[in-house]
């Protein structure tokens, strides 16, 4: 996905060498799975309709630049302190989400919730780049009370927009290279492993071009060591083709490209597709996309300015009607898949009001 930072005007080129935050060229082939079975994990997910996701970072809610923090900036560990997870699961349950996928970073140190495997590589105190209370934890015990499933965000590229983290983690010493993916799923499975059956998948993204297979194993296994039946995904396409940016006068920087207007196939080692589009507007072509299930993931947010399409991700407003939400999604379940829906999340959790509007809507003509 996107790195949202890019829609705070924090980074336009990419470390990896690719023209943009939104993924290039892909020539990862799909393995289709010859028993015609699903497993588990594809089971529960084929069950759903469509799910909630809520990007939680230090640039968003801890950024008084940004609308998301509602004006306030303080040290990560008061601003993780002062999000309300009742609040949140209570909206989730009020617009009939059947799951959430919350972020627990991306692309900066900070982690929405305590790993001592990640302080240790970083020579950090708790509370300095991991928050102190588990947010996760809390969320998922919340959610659970209302019948809410609960998946995480987590990337494959780890601190890369943090130089210090980063050198750390040792991605300085090559994109994706062995050493890093080896302490980045270290992170990852004492996450998998606190939390178990509560956390039923991982979206994971930044595992584009160079993600090589042996790395692809390693956080695989690291994401399921504490629930084999999780459900995982890896955005290796991104959201485009091919992209580039373009200064325009009164308008900063604009991306341009080829954006994907259908579900990519994904790789062999996903259990359901990573679906990244800049619009709600893709289609499965089959009930099974080489293996995997059809899942599409956009954000109803209003881009700012509206030309630079890739802007919505976390952002207030909507570019849809409830009306054309339960339509897109009813069309996509009929066809065998399930849509993930990136909303506004302010500082203390409450879900833009616009946005909520439209959810309500989902909610009330499906019933």
């Amino acid at each position: 996905m996107k790195d949202v930072s890019f829609k705070l005007g924090f980074v336009l080129s990419d470390p990896r060498g690719r023209n943009s935050a939104c993924g290039g060229t892909a020539q990862f082939p799909g393995r289709v799975r010859k028993d015609g079975h699903m497993n588990n994990a594809q089971i529960w997910l084929k069950s759903k309709r469509w799910g909630m996701f809520i990007h939680y970072l230090s640039i968003l809610q801890n950024n008084a630049d940004n609308k998301n923090s509602m004006g306030k900036e303080t040290d990560w560990n008061t601003c993780v302190n002062e999000l309300n997870v009742e609040l949140i699961a209570d909206q989730a349950k009020e617009v009939g989400a059947d799951y959430l996928i919350f972020t627990i970073m991306q692309g900066k140190r900070y982690m929405a919730a305590p790993n001592k495997t990640y302080d240790s590589y970083l020579g950090c105190k708790p509370s300095e780049a991991c928050a102190e209370r588990d947010v996760i934890l809390e969320l998922s015990e919340a959610l659970h009370k209302r019948g809410i499933d609960l998946m995480l965000y987590y990337t494959g590229d780890g601190p890369c927009r943090d130089d210090e983290a980063a050198e750390k983690m040792c991605w300085n010493e090559g994109s994706y290279n062995m050493n890093f993916i080896t302490r980045w799923s270290e992170v990852l499975k004492e996450y998998s492993l606190r939390y178990g059956t509560r956390i039923k998948g991982w979206w994971i993204d930044g595992t584009y071009q160079g993600f090589s297979d042996e790395a692809f194993e390693m956080m695989r296994a690291a994401a399921k060591a504490g629930n084999p039946d999780a459900a995982v995904c890896f955005n290796y396409y991104g959201c485009a083709t091919e992209t580039h940016s373009v200064k325009l006068d009164g308008m900063g920087e604009i991306l341009f490209g080829d954006f994907y207007q259908k579900v990519v196939a994904p790789t062999k080692y996903c259990d359901y597709t990573a679906g990244e589009l800049v619009s709600f507007n893709g289609y499965p072509e089959s009930p099974m996309i080489n293996g995997a299930v059809p899942h599409v993931l956009s954000f109803l947010g209003m881009p700012e300015p509206l030309a630079a399409v890739y802007n919505g991700w976390g952002a207030p407003g909507s570019k849809y009607s409830g009306h054309y939400m339960r339509k897109y999604i009813k069309t996509f379940n009929k066809m065998g898949g399930v849509v993930s829906v990136d909303v506004c999340m302010y500082r203390d959790g409450h879900i833009d009001e616009e946005q909520m509007n439209v959810l309500r809507e989902i909610e009330k003509e499906q019933a």
